[in-house]
């Protein structure tokens, strides 16, 4: 009977009280057969008790319910007060299941718990869109148009057009395929509708960096045409001042905060925007190259952190058969775009952006291109 009555007090299964010797007295005393009895209790304790084990604890809690409860105390827990039924006999209250008590109801499943949005970035830092080479008319306008949508969701300060947003294929002095588009127009036509996009962003500095390709119609008309220089530029035909957009000329820098941005400063290879750094001895971002680094070196004089970064481009992969080979273009040459955060004391930290399927992660969040069925379930 002692093992009895202790496994029953050591038992939590459902309740580690006297209720589970309640059940089997009370099955004992309401005419359950023994075998029954010590069939259930051999199913949930793992040995099978004497139908005179049975009978000593239904016996004791009877006659001497004060030890039947010191029992029971010995591991803290003082069972439940035995109803009274009509009769004035107790009832008891089983937790081995039965027609006339059932299981409990399973506890409910606890909630998940809430993840916090990702922290954003304070306030009093000045967010800027770092847009690289795109050579419009000939971009990747999935990843373009993933760009946008990701940039309004941000609240920007400012835009920087590192510079080969137009490609000016028709004014190349490279050999020129036929199967291209040959005419200026059309090139123009195609810049103005990403100028419009990035206008739409609502920024309230806009500044367009020219690249080399900017620089084509420049060398166009001083090889071929020398008497219309200084009457057709970029600038005028892509109504830059109309627009609001401050524009600097080929190689010809801008800075925000203490960060330099510059189309190019001769420097070529996997190692071009570090190099541009070293030999600026300031913070560089760089275009040009295509590639999407960001790399940082410690400046000998002051002992200060020097990042410098390239975010990539958003030009197609058709184009960069005239460059290399374009299954080694698609590995060097990511998608993507910039992103600087400015503190007010001109500090900046550069975050390059990656584009893959018309996909990229921005400040926490997944951002896809409006209108894309390509991960659609």
């Amino acid at each position: 009977m002692d093992r009895a009555l202790q496994t029953a007090a050591y038992d939590d299964m459902w309740d580690p009280t006297a209720r589970t010797i309640n059940g089997r007295v009370g099955a004992w005393r309401d005419g359950a057969k023994n075998e029954e009895v010590a069939g259930a209790i051999e199913a949930r304790l793992g040995y099978r008790p004497t139908s005179r084990s049975i009978r000593h604890a239904a016996q004791e809690r009877r006659e001497r319910p004060e030890r039947f409860l010191e029992r029971v105390r010995l591991r803290g827990v003082v069972p439940p007060a035995p109803a009274q039924g009509a009769s004035g006999a107790e009832e008891s209250c089983p937790t081995l299941p039965s027609a006339r008590y059932p299981s409990p109801p399973p506890a409910p499943e606890p909630e998940p718990p809430t993840i916090p949005p990702p922290p954003r970035p304070p306030s009093n830092l000045q967010r800027w869109l770092i847009v690289p080479d795109t050579h419009a008319p000939y971009h990747d306008r999935e990843s373009w148009a993933t760009m946008i949508a990701a940039a309004r969701t941000l609240d920007l300060h400012g835009i920087v057009v590192q510079g080969d947003l137009l490609d000016l294929y028709s004014v190349s002095s490279h050999d020129r395929e036929p199967h291209r588009v040959s005419k200026l127009a059309v090139e123009i036509l195609d810049c103005l509708d990403c100028l419009d996009d990035l206008d739409s962003l609502g920024a309230a500095e806009k500044v367009y960096c020219f690249g080399n390709h900017e620089n084509r119609l420049r060398r166009y008309l001083v090889r071929k045409a020398p008497e219309l220089f200084g009457t057709v530029d970029v600038e005028t035909l892509l109504r830059l001042e109309d627009r609001g957009w401050k524009w600097h000329k080929y190689r010809k820098s801008v800075k925000v905060g203490d960060l330099v941005i510059v189309h190019d400063v001769g420097q070529h290879g996997k190692y071009a925007a570090l190099n541009a750094a070293a030999r600026l001895w300031q913070p560089a971002a760089i275009g040009h190259v295509h590639r999407s680094q960001l790399q940082t070196f410690i400046c000998p004089r002051t002992g200060h952190p020097v990042p410098s970064a390239s975010f990539g481009w958003l030009g197609s992969y058709d184009l960069a058969g005239e460059y290399k080979s374009e299954d080694v273009a698609r590995i060097e040459w990511p998608h993507g775009f910039g992103l600087a955060y400015v503190e007010p004391s001109g500090a900046v930290h550069l975050r390059p952006i990656v584009i893959a399927n018309g996909r990229c992660i921005v400040e926490g969040r997944l951002i896809e291109r409006p209108g894309s069925k390509r991960w659609a379930a």
